[in-house]
C-alpha cells in the first residue's frame, strides 16, 4: 500500500499558509511537479564522520562554502523546515547521486550525504535535494514499471575514483571522459544504467525507484516524464549482506519504478531529464 503524492498545487498551498519555514523567500523556481527543492544552509551546524563509524566531529562554515570529501558522512542545515499537519509526510530524494553522491537519510532540519568518488563543492543556497509530501491517510495499491538493462548493449559509466572537484553551482562544465568511463568491471560499487525499455510516467502520478535490498538508487521521476530511466546503482559492501555482481543483481530484479498518484492535477509537467538524459547538467550534453 502507497501513500497519494502531494502536487505541486497542493505544496504551494501548505507553503502560503505557513507549513513550509524559510529565512528566505521560497523562489519560484524551487517548485517541482511534485516535491521542493531545499536549500543547503551551511550557517547551521555542519558536522561530519568517517563513512566506516565513528564521531561527528563539528567544521567550520562560516565561509558559506563546504567541499565534501569522499569517504565521510556529513549532516548539513537546510533553509525550509516544514511543519505540516499531522496527516502529511516529509521525506528526502535528490538526483545528487548522478555525480557521485547519495543521501545517507533523512535529518530534523537537513540532510545527511556523502560521496564516495569524487570531492563536491557546496554552498549556502545550493538546491541540493528535494523534500516530497505524501498523504499519510490516502492509502492506495500502487503499479510499478519493471526495468530491464542489457550491459552489452548499453554498458554501465563508472565515476573515476579521484577525479578533480566538481563545483555544484557549475552548469554544462565538465567532460564526460574526464569523470566517466564505461566499465567492463560488473563488481564497481558506484555505477550509472541506463534502462533499455522506456519509462511514461502518467501526468496524474510521480515515479518512485525502489531497488534490491543490496543496492542503494535513489530518484523521483516527474509526471509525465517520458524516456530511458537513468540509475545511480551503489551496491551495498559490508559484512552482512552478499557481495553480488551488477549482471547478478540485474538477472534478479535490481530496480524499478513504484507509480505514486498525485493527490491532485499538478501544474507542471516539465523535466529536466525529460528524454532520458544520463548525465547531471553539470556536464556538457554534447558529450
Amino acid at each position: 500500500m502507497i501513500h497519494s503524492v502531494c502536487s505541486s498545487r497542493t505544496i504551494r498551498w501548505i507553503a502560503r499558509y505557513g507549513g513550509i519555514i524559510s529565512a528566505l523567500d521560497i523562489t519560484e523556481e524551487q517548485f517541482q511537479p511534485a516535491s521542493l527543492d531545499v536549500r543547503l544552509d551551511l550557517g547551521k551546524p555542519v558536522s561530519r564522520k568517517e563513512w566506516a563509524g565513528g564521531d561527528y566531529i563539528p567544521l567550520d562554515c562560516s565561509g558559506g562554502e563546504l567541499v565534501l570529501e569522499p569517504g565521510y558522512e556529513y549532516c548539513l542545515g537546510v533553509m525550509e523546515l516544514f511543519e505540516v499537519p499531522y496527516h502529511v509526510g516529509v521525506r528526502p530524494r535528490s538526483s545528487f547521486s548522478r555525480i557521485g553522491g547519495m543521501l545517507a537519510g533523512p535529518w530534523w532540519d537537513g540532510l545527511r550525504v556523502f560521496t564516495r568518488t569524487v570531492p563536491i563543492k557546496v554552498r549556502t543556497g545550493d538546491r541540493l535535494a528535494q523534500r516530497y509530501l505524501h498523504n499519510l491517510c490516502n492509502r492506495k495499491e500502487c503499479p510499478k514499471i519493471d526495468l530491464e538493462f542489457d550491459l552489452a548493449a548499453k554498458p554501465p559509466l563508472a565515476m573515476k575514483t579521484g577525479a578533480g572537484t566538481i563545483d555544484f553551482r557549475a552548469k554544462g562544465v565538465y567532460a564526460k571522459e574526464d569523470y566517466f568511463e564505461e566499465t567492463s568491471d560488473s563488481k564497481s560499487d558506484t555505477q550509472l544504467l541506463v534502462s533499455t525499455n522506456e519509462v511514461e510516467i502518467p501526468p496524474d502520478c510521480c515515479g518512485f525507484v525502489e531497488s534490491h535490498h543490496h543496492v542503494e538508487c535513489q530518484g523521483l521521476f516527474d509526471p509525465g516524464y517520458r524516456g530511458c530511466a537513468m540509475l545511480s546503482v551503489m551496491i551495498n559492501r559490508n559484512p552482512f549482506t552478499a557481495h553480488r555482481s551488477m549482471a547478478e543483481l540485474i538477472e534478479e530484479g535490481i530496480a524499478w519504478i513504484r507509480l505514486l498518484p498525485l493527490d491532485e492535477a499538478s501544474e507542471q509537467y516539465d523535466s529536466t531529464y525529460q528524454g532520458g538524459r544520463v548525465l547531471s547538467k553539470h556536464f556538457r550534453e554534447s558529450e
